[in-house]
């Protein structure tokens, strides 16, 4: 099963995501955004303690990346290779990786998706797929305040599971949420 989680930045995404890998077994993550993050850390030679500086600071603008901010310098990767290779580069490029961790190693992919495009080719391909178990199960974010304002927006699919969470709360009421959607889509034990 692939899982898609969807939301603006900053409403809680990679959270849910590590809660989630840990309580569901036979799982991994992958970002649609992983091949943007290790281009613009390739191109601009990027070492580990500046990368540990743009996690904690994504949109601020830096000379390091002549004046644009970490977020920026991906989204402009992102616009070039689009503009190349089409719009679903980026689901291209995992669906290779997935057929493999499907075949032999994941049961379940956690997924950060950002786009509808995206979402649509990865149910186009895995949606009724027999071998990856129920398909896709999406799960859309929100969180009071926090908007899309890049290229990512609402990802809306017919899929096997759909739920949509407010994360609102405190740290332990969001995981109680998130625990909540996985109990009832008999991903965890009751």
């Amino acid at each position: 099963m692939i899982i898609l989680v969807n939301g603006p930045s900053q409403c809680g995404k990679s959270t849910a995501i590590e809660w989630m890998t840990k309580l569901i077994s036979r799982s991994t993550e992958y970002a649609l955004s992983s091949p943007l993050k290790r281009g613009v850390t390739s191109i601009f030679n990027i070492d580990g303690n500046t990368m540990t500086w743009f996690k904690y600071n994504p949109d601020t603008e830096a000379g390091r990346l002549h004046g644009i901010s970490w977020r920026q310098a991906q989204i402009n990767l992102w616009i070039h290779l689009s503009n190349i290779y089409g719009d679903s580069i980026l689901t291209d490029l995992a669906i290779k990786k997935f057929d493999k961790e499907l075949s032999k190693t994941y049961k379940h992919i956690i997924v950060d998706c950002g786009r509808q495009v995206d979402g649509q080719a990865l149910m186009n391909r895995y949606g009724m797929n027999i071998n990856v178990g129920e398909g896709i199960s999406l799960l859309n974010i929100e969180r009071p305040g926090y908007d899309f304002n890049d290229y990512r927006e609402w990802v809306r699919l017919d899929c096997t599971r759909s739920e949509w969470l407010n994360n609102q709360y405190d740290l332990e009421l969001y995981e109680a949420q998130i625990k909540k959607v996985l109990k009832k889509w008999k991903l965890i034990d009751e």
